[in-house]
């Protein structure tokens, strides 16, 4: 669960969080996007 923070705090901690699991996907071949719509035929949740 994420806490409200100072604006600089909660930037590092977003950042690392995206950053670790980009890694973790890309150490088992897979490519993890944040992206809210990754293809424009299908739904914004991704189906």
């Amino acid at each position: 669960n994420w806490k409200y923070e100072e604006a600089l705090k909660m930037a590092d901690q977003t950042f690392t969080f995206k950053y670790v699991c980009k890694e973790v996907a890309a150490m088992n071949n897979l490519l993890l996007t944040f992206m809210g719509r990754p293809k424009t035929e299908s739904g914004g949740s991704g189906y």
